[in-house]
């Protein structure tokens, strides 16, 4: 029974990357999901294909949004053998760090249709254009954390950021 569930869980997974990949990724990618639920690129001739910084990032968000949706669709399951799912909040620190333009604006796409809630921690340099242009219209609410320091500031650069239209300063 429990080979049953996997292998449907397994399928549902790998359709939902494979959906996200064929929606963002810049080639024509399928994957391949291991028993271990690892994952490869392949390539149109069937090769498994090799991954930039950028796309093993795509893929592990993909993979991620897959697990927190699947959780999600079976929030109200019932029965004796599995627990049921949850809704459960995507937390994640700088997911868009080793993305180029494109990849940014694609995660900040895919990852908040996939979740109930996403809380991102950001810096100024990853809030740039593309993000905030696909999250703006999603956000529930938002916070800006500051760093106090004790220090004197010296020479120091001062750090900013612009979010909304409002320049903060630290």
């Amino acid at each position: 029974k429990l080979e049953i569930y996997e292998k449907s869980a397994r399928a549902s997974i790998k359709s939902d990357v494979d959906k996200i990949l064929e929606q963002f990724s810049r080639k024509s990618f399928k994957t391949r999901l291991g028993e271990d639920f690892s994952f490869d690129l392949i390539r149109s001739d069937g090769k498994k294909a090799g991954k930039s910084k950028g796309e093993n990032l795509l893929l592990n968000l993909a993979f991620v949004s897959a697990l927190i949706q699947l959780a999600g669709k079976r929030a109200g399951a019932s029965g004796d053998f599995l627990v049921s799912g949850t809704v459960a909040p995507f937390v994640i620190d700088a997911p868009f760090g080793e993305l180029d333009k494109k990849y940014r604006e694609a995660t900040a796409s895919f990852i908040p249709e996939h979740s109930e809630q996403v809380i991102f921690f950001l810096s100024s340099s990853h809030w740039a254009g593309e993000v905030d242009k696909a999250i703006r219209p999603r956000i529930g609410k938002e916070y800006l954390l500051v760093m106090n320091s004790r220090e004197e500031q010296g020479s120091k650069p001062i750090d900013e950021i612009e979010i909304n239209g409002k320049k903060s300063k630290r």
